[in-house]
């Protein structure tokens, strides 16, 4: 009796699908930004990937010397921390074959004062007005990396570098303000910011590269020229007319041309 081996072809179509999976990357697109309405939480977010189970965020902390990891499945982590405190975070993701590597190293800092903004540039702009344009402070209140709204901008003006009077004050939320002065008088300018938390110290603007404060002085249009000195004919066709600047140049006098 001869034995006969036998055999099946089996569809590959058939055979349930194999993956190779390992594990994840680090977290891409962290951003931090401090909660607007709560001015001691801050909100962290990162880009969500498709077969990620989970993530675990490290945290470290100015007032204690341990490291907290917590886990969400979310791409998304809110914190809450006393006043005047600072904590650093990183972030690795977790699939089921276990955890990558952890992101770099984002440091929040808690309710606290944003830097003074610095003013760029100061100018006449129009009849008694002064035009300060300044930028937004690096630090804002949260750091290098946490996002914070600042509220609002406050110009002041004065006639003493020590600005024991101050003669004007403006107020915006924009970068550039526009603030009324009195033609003929030099001003100095100071600026602050604020956030949640409160107002920052003053920025003055300074004069390169000595960087001592720099009065800046408010100007109008000018009046009339005081009179016409002399009309000459030079040809039938040309006339040579002469006059006196004028008693107001802008300033109340003649020093501004």
């Amino acid at each position: 009796m001869m034995l006969r081996s036998s055999f099946f072809l089996l569809s590959l179509s058939l055979l349930p699908s194999l993956s190779c999976s390992s594990i994840p990357s680090v977290p891409q697109g962290i951003a931090f930004q401090l909660d607007p309405a709560y001015s001691r939480a801050v909100v962290a977010r990162w880009t969500n990937v498709d077969g990620i189970l989970s993530w675990k965020v490290h945290r470290n902390c100015s007032f204690s010397q341990e490291t907290e990891i917590f886990q969400v499945v979310e791409p998304e982590f809110v914190d809450n921390q006393r006043e005047n405190s600072s904590c650093s975070y990183r972030i690795e993701a977790c699939n089921q074959e276990g955890c990558g590597p952890l992101s770099d190293l984002f440091t929040a800092v808690f309710s606290t004062r944003p830097d003074p903004p610095p003013i760029l540039t100061v100018s006449p702009s129009s009849s008694s007005v002064l035009t300060v344009n300044y930028a937004a402070p690096l630090n804002k209140g949260g750091g290098d990396w946490v996002d914070v709204d600042l509220t609002n901008y406050e110009v002041q003006l004065s006639q003493s570098a020590d600005f024991s009077i101050v003669a004007a004050v403006s107020f915006s939320e924009s970068l550039t303000q526009h603030v009324h002065c009195v033609k003929g008088v030099s001003y100095y300018i100071r600026a602050r910011a604020a956030n949640a938390i409160g107002w920052s110290g003053f920025s003055v603007f300074a004069q390169e590269p000595s960087k001592s404060p720099a009065p800046v002085r408010c100007i109008s249009v000018p009046s009339s020229p005081s009179s016409i000195a002399s009309i000459l004919p030079v040809d039938v066709e040309t006339l040579q007319v002469a006059w006196d600047p004028p008693l107001d140049t802008g300033a109340w006098d003649t020093s501004v041309s």
